[in-house]
């Protein structure tokens, strides 16, 4: 059987983006799933009302705001159905199961979730809102698809109201980052003993820092943060911060 060839047109926007939003989500998924997932991309194309409506259609589709430019998050109807079923343990059904309102709001805060890795596209981000298929056809001009093949294959689309702006792009918030697990340590002091001196160390032993009492360090990675003295609260050393210091490596 022959078939009619047919051009489909290359988006403008970036490749980078692109792979950027990708690795984002597939690192959201994983910690949705709590499991390690794979994904390729899709490379992105320009979205023409043929495209559109064979894209979007009965779609469940969030649209980010941002300063750059909005973005949308597709879910299929089928995709989301067999999504949501891995999520709560259910065997997929043979045939066409219409979601329960349980698994439709699992995929609801899914979107939410996933539409936060638009930030390399979007920018900063604000509001998050339920968009129709008929709105996101008209003013949605790029498109690409990330398809996860583990351990479930499913399908996420991601739209784009245009090509962003990058040359005035501005540092991203520190709002985008608030969620994010940092490990701070406080180091009281250091000291230089001989081996001789070690082999005497007994309970009781006194081993003389190289600090003040009011020197001690709180480092985020190599970057001292800040400066203070250890004490006690609650039944547990702490540090009462006497100066934050500007970013060093120490």
């Amino acid at each position: 059987m022959l078939h009619r060839p047919r051009l489909i047109p290359r988006s403008s926007l970036s490749l980078k983006l692109a792979c950027d939003v990708t690795n984002a989500m597939i690192d959201r998924i994983a910690a949705l799933l709590r499991c390690e997932v794979s994904a390729e991309l899709i490379e992105p194309i320009a979205l023409d009302p043929t495209l559109q409506a064979l894209l979007l259609d009965g779609a469940h589709i969030v649209r980010a705001k941002g300063e750059r430019t909005d973005a949308f998050i597709v879910i299929d109807r089928q995709e989301g159905s067999r999504l949501a079923r891995y999520i709560f343990g259910a065997s997929e059904p043979s045939g066409a199961v219409p979601l329960s309102s349980i698994e439709s709001s699992a995929i609801e805060q899914l979107s939410g979730v996933v539409a936060l890795a638009c930030a390399p596209l979007c920018g900063r981000l604000g509001t998050l809102t339920q968009e129709s298929p008929r709105c996101a056809a008209v003013e949605a001009q790029n498109y690409f698809e990330i398809q996860f093949t583990r351990p479930i294959r499913f399908t996420i689309g991601v739209g784009a109201t245009g090509e962003p702006d990058l040359s005035t792009s501005a540092c991203p918030a520190i709002e985008q980052f608030r969620g994010v697990p940092m490990s701070a340590r406080v180091r009281l002091g250091r000291a230089r003993v001989t081996v001789s001196e070690l082999a005497k160390l007994r309970i009781g032993s006194v081993v003389p820092l190289d600090v003040q009492l009011d020197e001690s360090l709180m480092r985020v990675g190599n970057t001292v943060i800040a400066r203070g003295f250890a004490g006690i609260k609650d039944g547990r050393y702490a540090l009462r911060l006497a100066a934050t210091a500007a970013p060093t490596a120490a």
